[in-house]
C-alpha cells in the first residue's frame, strides 16, 4: 500500500539506560501496532520504515555494522536480518550466571505486584531458565512485600503463576478498599471536641470573693474602698514594704528548724603514705641511641588471597610540606624502616600527613591502611588487664620503666608481607621493611612478640611498648634489671 502521509511513531532513544530491553519493546510495538494496523507485509517496506522511524542515531549505528552482517540469505528477509543484527548490537552475549544472580536478588520495590512481575519478565530471557514461569513464580514468593501472598505460595507449592498473581492483585485491591473504609470511618466517627466542651455562660460565673483582706487580714471588702483599709499607707514590720501588716506578710522568712546533734566523736586514723623516689636518668644519660631491631624474628602478616587487591589513587601532597616529607622519607630509608618498591604492585595506599600539634614545623606521616586491612587477617592475643597488673605488682616497691622507641618499627617484616604496605609519594612508591602503624593486627602482634621475648625473666612485664622491671626490694629489683 502507498502512504500519502506517514503515520506518527516515536523514534528510538539510543542514549538512555536499559537499551536492550527498550529496543526489544520498540521493535515489537512497531510490528504489532504499525505494521499490523496498516497491513504492511512487504519486507523492503518494513526495513525502510524501521530506518525512517528509528531516527538518525540508530541509522549511524546501522551504517557502522559490517555489510556481511546485514546481507540476508535467500530464506531470510532483509527486515529480519536488520533486526537480528541490531539485536546482537544492543544485546551482546551476557554472562548467564550473573543474570541469574541479579534475578535472585530482585524484590518488590513498588506497591503493585504487576510492576515486580514485569521487571522479572524483562530479566528472565537473559537467564536462559528451563522453565521461566516457575522461576518467576518462585522469585515473586521470595521477594514480594505481602506476607499473605508469600504464605499462599508456600502453602500451595502447585499453584500456578497466573493464580498467584490473581491472588496478589486481589490482596492489593482488598487492602486499598479497607484503608479507604477505615479512613472514612475514622472521619465520620471522630468526636467533636468543640461540641463536648461545656458552655460557660456569664450568668453561671460566680464572683471571686475573699473572706478576709489580704493586706490587713480583716473582713473584706471594706466600706469606702481600699483607702479605708487599716493597712493603707502603713509599713510592714517584717519586710519594710508599705500597705500591709506583718501578720499577712508574704515575704516573711521562716526560721530555720533547730536540730539537736550529738557532739562529734574523735576518730583515730593511721596514716599510710607510700613514697616513690624518682631516680630516672637525665636527658643526657642515654643508654640506647637510635632505632633497635629484635634479632632472629620476622613478622608474617596473614593475607587473604581471595580479597581483590586495590591500587588506590595517589593523593596529591601540598608543596609547602614536601620538604618536610622528603626529610622524613630520607631518615626512614636510612635507618631501614622503608625501602623503594619495584615491580608489579597489587596493593598501593595513600599517605595521610598532618602537622604535629605541639610543633607545627614537624609532620606526622601515616599510611591509610583501611583497604589493605580488609585482606589482613588479625591475630587474636590477649592484653593484660588492670586487675592482672595490680595483682602482679601488689608487693613491688621498686620499679624501672623502659619505653621502646618507635615500638612497632623494632619488628622486621618478612619479605612476603612487605608488598601490602606499599604507599605512594611524590617521589614514587615505597614499602615498609618494619611493622608499621595502621596495620589492624599490629597491636596484638607487637604485644605477643614482646611478651614471648620477655617470658622467663623474673620481675619483668610489658604493656605494648612499655617494659616494667619491678622488685620487692632494691636488691631484687637490681637483680631483675
Amino acid at each position: 500500500m502507498a502512504f500519502t502521509q506517514l503515520p506518527s511513531y516515536p523514534p528510538f532513544d539510543t542514549r538512555s539506560d536499559r537499551i536492550a530491553v527498550r529496543w526489544t519493546k520498540w521493535v515489537s510495538r512497531l510490528k504489532n501496532n504499525l505494521f499490523e494496523a496498516y497491513d504492511i507485509t512487504n519486507e523492503a517496506w518494513k526495513k525502510a520504515l524501521l530506518l525512517t522511524y528509528a531516527g538518525p542515531n540508530l541509522n549511524d549505528i546501522v551504517e557502522a555494522i559490517p555489510d556481511s552482517e546485514l546481507q540476508a540469505r535467500r530464506d531470510e528477509s532483509p527486515f529480519d536480518k536488520l533486526v537480528s543484527a541490531l539485536n546482537q548490537h544492543f544485546n551482546p552475549k551476557v554472562n548467564k550466571e550473573i543474570q541469574r544472580y541479579q534475578f535472585r536478588r530482585m524484590s518488590q520495590t513498588t506497591e503493585l505486584i504487576d510492576d515486580f512481575y514485569t521487571a522479572l519478565q524483562h530479566l528472565a530471557p537473559s537467564c536462559e531458565f528451563t522453565n521461566p514461569e516457575e522461576e518467576i513464580k518462585s522469585q515473586i514468593i521470595a521477594g514480594c512485600r505481602s506476607s499473605k501472598v508469600r504464605e499462599k505460595g508456600l502453602n500451595n507449592p502447585n499453584i500456578t503463576l497466573t493464580n498467584l498473581l490473581q491472588f496478589a492483585r486481589t490482596c492489593e485491591l482488598t487492602q486499598k478498599h479497607a484503608q479507604q473504609v477505615e479512613k472514612e470511618f475514622t472521619t465520620v466517627n471522630k468526636p467533636d471536641l468543640a461540641k463536648q466542651r461545656p458552655k460557660h455562660h456569664q450568668n453561671n460565673k460566680k464572683p471571686l470573693i475573699h473572706k478576709n483582706c489580704r493586706n490587713c487580714g480583716r473582713k473584706w471588702p471594706h466600706e469606702g474602698g481600699q483607702k479605708n483599709c487599716p493597712a493603707y499607707n502603713k509599713t510592714c514590720n517584717s519586710c519594710g514594704k508599705a500597705n500591709h501588716f506583718a501578720s499577712v506578710c508574704k515575704s516573711k522568712t521562716t526560721q530555720p528548724r533547730q536540730v539537736k546533734t550529738k557532739p562529734k566523736q574523735k576518730l583515730n586514723f593511721r596514716k599510710h603514705v607510700h613514697t616513690i623516689q624518682d631516680e630516672s636518668a637525665s636527658e643526657d644519660d642515654y643508654v640506647f641511641i637510635g632505632l633497635g631491631k629484635l634479632q632472629d624474628h620476622k613478622v608474617k602478616l596473614h593475607i587473604d588471597k581471595t580479597i581483590q587487591p586495590e591500587a588506590q589513587k595517589y593523593r596529591r601532597i601540598p608543596f609547602h610540606i614536601r620538604k618536610q616529607l622528603d626529610k622524613h622519607l630520607d631518615k626512614e630509608e636510612e635507618i631501614g624502616v622503608i625501602e623503594k618498591s619495584t615491580g608489579p604492585i597489587p596493593w598501593v595506599s595513600p599517605l595521610v600527613i598532618v602537622p604535629k600539634p605541639k610543633n607545627p614545623d614537624e609532620i606526622r606521616v601515616c599510611v591509610d591502611m583501611r583497604a589493605p586491612n580488609t585482606a589482613i587477617r588479625r591475630e587474636r592475643h590477649s592484653t593484660p588487664t588492670l586487675n592482672e597488673l595490680s595483682t602482679t605488682l601488689a608487693d613491688a616497691k621498686y620499679f624501672s620503666k623502659f619505653d621502646l622507641n618507635q615500638g612497632y618499627h623494632q619488628l622486621e617484616l618478612n619479605e612476603e608481607s612487605r608488598y601490602i604496605t606499599t604507599f605512594a609519594t611524590h617521589r614514587g612508591l615505597y614499602r615498609y621493611k618494619r611493622l608499621n602503624f595502621g596495620v589492624n593486627s599490629a597491636a596484638e602482634i607487637f604485644q605477643e612478640v614482646i611478651r614471648q621475648t620477655l617470658s622467663g625473666l623474673p620481675g619483668v612485664i610489658n604493656v605494648s611498648d612499655d617494659i616494667l622491671v619491678y622488685g620487692k626490694s632494691k636488691e631484687v629489683h637490681n637483680q631483675n634489671l
